[in-house]
């Protein structure tokens, strides 16, 4: 495998897209100083993973994309693609050429690509992992990256090595399974707070499901028996009803003899209303008739005055047209003598135009002889000025070379002063290093007395939490109890509102017309509801207003007896049976002529219709139902008042009891079903209110719930906030440490870089004076340049003068000339223009004859128009006499017909009478058949109530109530359905859902228990493979140290030519210990590396370098001006190492000329355009 291609577009200062081709040798790339040449290694270690951004030598990720120049505008996006050749497969995957590309855009969005396919940052660096290949490994070396590698600390220098060994696969590995291994902990402590919670739940739920058992079978039992005793009383109401069907079928045959009478009679009146609507039909024929008549009458004579009108126009159009013709005729004598006028003027113009013309010719002539004599002037300047360039010419080289010498000691002037800047920098650094060491003694301090602070206040959060978890586990209590409530009540209110809004409790036909009219959508503007619906009573007056109403609370209001009528239709034709209507505008009442209060009565209440409330509209029908019935307190009350009104009025006690009129008595039990209805509607929103303030109970303790499950979460995120604090100050205090070991590392290397600077500001100083000289020279060679441009300006000043002469006198004949041109050409045009006039005269005459001819024979025709109305008139004279007969004809035979129409409705009038008799008869037998259809729907009614209430109560539909158990007699039914009711309700309240609930619970907490097995068993399992990657990575690393080592010792021997040099872990643990680096160069002592000069420290670096590829060659190796730091004999000793390495392909990026010499590929990199990089290559051979 090696590296093939690089492509690299807006990245740094490579803003055009540039391509760079490697072969398997050794690539060099040279260039000046800040022409872009690291950019381009600094592209290599982005593309292949580099997130660091200090690393690419910038401040912020976007600082890689080109940011523009003065001419060039900034890009939108950084591209790099890197292009290997894979023949060997030694990247795990199937393909022989592996392109990888990595793009970032100014909104920081990136892209990564593996062969144009995307993919993730994680996928690349997977792909070179344990290849030498990548950010960490030592195939990227980088400016500085080699001395700051080896300088460092010996934990960071373990890198390399590590990549060397092939462990960092390893090592993810076990972070991987760290991080797994700290989520299953965290899990488990989650898992057991949540078995906690669900363990506590179970039990209540296990109480309340034994408990709804016990319920549901005591309720099974008790439906059993009260549907037997309603299959009992359904049986004595059946046998009632058959009765009352023998006396309505006795009643329905004489109803079915009075609508036969009635269909005779109807008959017989069809007959005479066809007649008269055959007679109304002629009537309206012949009054058809006389209208057209009428209407052609009256258009005969619009006819006759509209000719009129017409003659009058014609008549005044003909004097119109005369008078036309005769301005016409005036215009064209006019035009004539305009005309004659026009010709004389043409013939001046014409004499002016031949004056001018000659005029002209004179001035061609003097013009061009000055034309020749000035070109003979300007051939002579064009000589001299050819010689004033050259000498131009020749002085803008002296003044360019000039400018470049100033350039180059500028250049090295500015670098002058960043050398002494640089020392000063280096001294200053030192005075900052001094007191940094002393800053980090007094933050050390802190940072101990805040740990100790912080380890107080976890302490004192964790007992907060654990207080509000005991809270917490109250508040799910409340919650579960009041929630099982809210249940239970809203229950009730729906299946009460159901009941209500399905008509339940009324009688079928009440209920069947309801349901009817609304799910069709009918009647909705005049239908108002059931009595029972419109009306509000005091629970205490319930059951009197009940026995009160009677069947009358099952009565419809509606708005007209016309809307009444409709519904009886809609009744009749669905066969919903028979409902009485409350129609608003005819219900009437009779006012009292009495007052309650004169009765003297103690236990009196009132009028029924007063302790009622109901909207004002519908008092009519109030009044009527209720008006005359008086509620008393007891029956002996009742009786003394019934006594004194002589038994003329209605008096019910609040028991129930009915003292009627004409003094017969109600009383006993009472069906539930009557209170029922009337109280239904307070019942439900009693039910409502309740249910809402539950549900409101519901929502504080479960807000009070969340705020204490918020807070616990707020105090948990608090506390690890807390812990992370500490681990973070813990490894700051170790941070702290190292930079003292750092500072004084740092201290050393500033030493050694002072010396550095110090030399190469006398080799500047030197060079600049040398510069100085040239520039002395190239001055003096200016000034005799000058002195000649100088003589040569006189002469040609000569010249000017006589060319100016001739050009000012060229330029007057000019304007003369084009003065005398103007002349021409506006004489010319009066001409045309007169010309043009004339043309438009003879054409305005020629068109005022044509108007003139047509004109006339208008005139012709209308007088022919004039002839053929006066003929029209005589006609339609004619027709108007004849139309005035047909009109008297027409009057006569309307008189005769109506005659006859006036004899056939007395016929009419007394069939009618008859069928109002028949009527009158009819009424009376379907009042009897009423009366009997009333008793039989109070039959129904009871039926219907029973078969409600079991449906209610039980879920049982009429259908299905049958005899379930056997009994002796009732009363033994009776006495075990009393003792199942004491029963439930000691039962108290039950949560019929928790049975369920309980199910679903302990289910729950089988699964989570599972689950924390499960979690259990992760971790164990978890910690096994760390211990298997930690004893696999020791092998590998161990084995591969080794091998670095004995090569490292062989190589140091070669680049020194002798000494020695070792390396050696720094601590007892293998896999995470530093590396320490010693050495020894020829005729010095055994020391540590940092003690080391700066080349000596360099080439070792060098020599460590060559001993790791050697354990595991790289495909390919980058080298960033890593041979700055050595002098020319070690350069030479490096290069020839370098040579002898083979299957490793090098890119070297050097300033070095035997570096270069070495290289079988140049690439140089320029800046041409100020900040924009640009590649020239040079294949270089033998």
């Amino acid at each position: 495998m090696y590296l093939k291609t690089l492509y690299i577009q807006g990245f740094k200062s490579f803003a055009q897209k540039t391509k760079i081709e490697f072969n398997n040798k050794i690539t060099g790339i040279v260039g000046p100083n800040g022409s872009g040449k690291s950019n381009i290694s600094d592209a290599m270690m982005w593309v292949l993973g580099e997130t660091s951004i200090k690393s690419l030598r910038g401040s912020k990720m976007e600082d890689v994309i080109f940011s523009g120049t003065d001419e060039k505008k900034p890009l939108g996006f950084a591209e790099v693609t890197i292009v290997f050749d894979n023949s060997d497969k030694k990247l795990p995957i199937e393909y022989t050429e592996v392109s990888v590309t990595r793009r970032m855009y100014r909104s920081l969005e990136s892209e990564f690509l593996i062969n144009n396919v995307k993919c993730r940052l994680k996928d690349i660096k997977e792909l070179f992992m344990d290849t030498g290949i990548g950010k960490d490994g030592y195939s990227l070396i980088g400016q500085g990256k080699i001395e700051s590698i080896l300088s460092n600390k010996p934990e960071q220098r373990r890198s390399v090595f590590e990549e060397a060994a092939g462990i960092s696969k390893f090592k993810m590995r076990k972070l991987e399974s760290e991080n797994k291994l700290r989520k299953t902990e965290e899990n488990l402590i989650r898992l057991n707070d949540i078995i906690s919670e669900i363990e506590i739940r179970e039990k209540v739920l296990k109480v309340e499901s034994e408990n709804a058992i016990r319920y549901k079978n005591f309720f099974n039992k008790l439906t059993d028996l009260e549907v037997t005793l309603a299959f009992v009383d359904i049986e004595k109401q059946k046998l009632s009803e058959d009765k009352f069907n023998e006396k309505i079928a006795f009643i329905n045959g004489e109803i079915e003899n009075i609508n036969l009478s009635i269909k005779i009679n109807q008959d017989e009146q069809q007959n005479v209303e066809e007649k008269i609507r055959i007679i109304e039909e002629k009537i309206e024929s012949i009054q058809l008739s006389e209208i057209e008549n009428n209407k052609n009458y009256e258009r005969m004579l619009s006819q006759i005055e509209l000719i009129s009108e017409k003659k009058l126009n014609i008549n005044s159009n003909v004097e119109q047209r005369n008078t036309n013709i005769f301005e016409l005729e005036n215009l064209i004598l006019q035009n004539r003598e305009k005309y004659n006028t026009n010709i004389e003027k043409i013939n001046t113009c014409n004499d002016d135009f031949v004056k001018v013309t000659e005029q002209l010719s004179k001035l061609k002539k003097d013009l061009d002889l000055n034309i020749l004599e000035l070109k003979k002037v300007e051939d002579k300047i064009e000589t001299d000025s050819k010689i004033l360039l050259e000498l131009h010419k020749n002085k803008s080289e002296i003044e360019s070379k000039q400018l470049m010498t100033q350039s180059i000691i500028s250049e090295k002037e500015s670098r002058l002063l960043s050398v002494s800047k640089n020392l000063d920098l280096l001294k200053e650094n030192n005075i900052e290093i001094e007191k940094e060491f002393s800053f980090i003694g007094i933050k050390y301090n802190d940072i101990l007395n805040r740990k100790s602070q912080l380890i107080v206040d976890k302490e004192k959060l964790e007992k907060e939490i654990l207080e509000l978890n005991n809270k917490i586990e109250n508040s799910s209590k409340l919650l579960s109890e009041y929630k099982n409530k809210y249940d239970k009540k809203n229950a009730e209110f729906i299946a009460l509102k159901n009941i209500a809004d399905n008509y339940e409790g009324y009688s079928k036909s009440v209920k069947f017309f309801m349901n009817g009219a609304k799910k069709r959508n009918i009647f909705s503007n005049s239908l108002i509801g059931p009595v029972a619906e419109n009306l509000r009573v005091d629970s205490k007056y319930e059951k009197a207003i009940s026995v009160a109403l009677g069947g009358n609370l099952q009565n419809i209001i509606v708005k007209s007896d016309s809307d009444a009528k409709e519904m009886i239709e809609f009744l009749n034709r669905e066969k919903y049976g028979r409902v009485t209507f409350l129609p608003i505008n005819s219900m009437t009442y009779k006012e009292i002529d009495f007052k309650l209060k004169d009765l003297n009565e103690e236990g009196l209440i009132g009028f029924a219709d007063e302790l009622i409330e109901f909207d004002c509209k519908y008092k009519s029908i109030f009044k009527n139902l209720l008006g005359k019935i008086i509620i008393s307190k007891d029956f002996d009350t009742a009786n003394r008042i019934s006594k004194k009104l002589n038994r003329t009025y209605r008096v019910v006690t609040l028991d129930g009891d009915s003292l009627n009129i004409g003094g017969s008595i109600t009383g006993g039990s009472i069906l539930k079903n009557n209170t029922d209805i009337i109280s239904r509607k307070s019942d439900i929103e009693k039910l409502e209110r309740e249910s809402l303030d539950l549900r409101d109970k519901y929502e504080s303790i479960l807000k009070e719930y969340d705020e204490l499950k918020s807070k616990i979460e707020d105090d948990s995120n608090l506390l690890n906030e807390l812990k992370n604090e500490i681990y973070m100050i813990s490894s700051e205090i170790v941070t702290l440490e190292n930079s003292k070991n750092n500072l004084s590392l740092s201290k050393n290397s500033n030493d050694a870089y002072l010396s550095k600077y110090v030399e190469e500001k006398n080799q500047l100083m030197s060079s600049i004076t040398l510069d100085k000289d040239l520039l002395t020279e190239l001055d003096n060679n200016l000034k005799n340049i000058d002195f000649q441009l100088k003589e040569k300006n006189i002469s040609g000043n000569t010249f000017d003068k006589e060319h100016d002469t001739l050009k000012l006198l060229i330029e007057e004949q000019r304007e003369e000339y084009s003065k005398n041109q103007l002349d021409s050409i506006k004489i010319q045009g009066n001409i045309d223009s007169l010309i043009k006039e004339n043309n438009n005269i003879l054409s305005n005459n020629e068109f005022n004859n044509l108007k003139i001819t047509n004109l006339n024979s208008e005139i012709v025709s209308l007088e022919l128009d004039r002839e053929n109305l006066n003929i029209e008139e005589n006609k339609l004279n004619e027709k108007l006499i004849n139309s005035k007969d047909i009109l008297d004809k027409t009057k006569e035979a309307l008189f005769e017909l109506r005659e006859s129409k006036l004899s056939l409705n007395l016929d009419l009038k007394k069939y009618r009478s008859i069928f109002e008799q028949l009527q009158i008869k009819l009424i009376d037998f379907e009042k009897r058949n009423a009366k009997i259809l009333s008793e039989k729907d109070k039959i129904e009614f009871n039926i219907l109530n029973i078969e409600e209430k079991i449906k209610i109560e039980y879920g049982i539909e009429a259908d299905n109530i049958k005899k379930l158990v056997d009994y002796k007699n009732l009363k033994e039914i009776k006495d075990e359905i009393f003792d199942l009711k004491v029963s439930i309700s000691k039962l108290g309240d039950i949560n019929l859902f928790s049975i369920e609930e309980y199910k679903a619970v302990s289910e729950r907490l089988r699964f989570n228990l599972e689950q924390k097995q499960d979690l259990l068993d992760s971790r164990e399992e978890i910690k096994s493979i760390l211990k298997e990657l930690d004893k696999e990575m020791k092998e590998k690393f161990r084995e591969t140290f080794s091998k670095v080592s004995k090569y490292f010792e062989e190589i140091f021997k070669i680049l020194f030519n002798g000494g020695k040099a070792q390396i050696e872990i720094d601590g007892d643990d293998e896999l995470y210990s530093g590396i320490e680096i010693k050495a020894q160069p020829p005729g010095k002592r055994f020391q540590s590396l940092s003690l080391l000069s700066g080349g000596e420290r360099a080439l070792t670096a060098v020599a460590l370098l060559f001993a790791l590829l050697k354990v595991k060659t790289a495909p390919f190796c980058i080298l960033d001006e890593i041979d700055a730091a050595l002098d020319d004999a070690n350069v030479k000793r490096y290069v020839d190492y370098l040579i002898k390495i083979e299957n490793i392909q090098f890119i070297i990026i050097t300033h070095r000329k035997l570096t270069m010499e070495i290289a079988n590929i140049l690439y140089g990199v320029t800046m041409e355009e100020k900040g924009i990089s640009k590649i020239i290559s040079v294949e270089l051979k033998n």
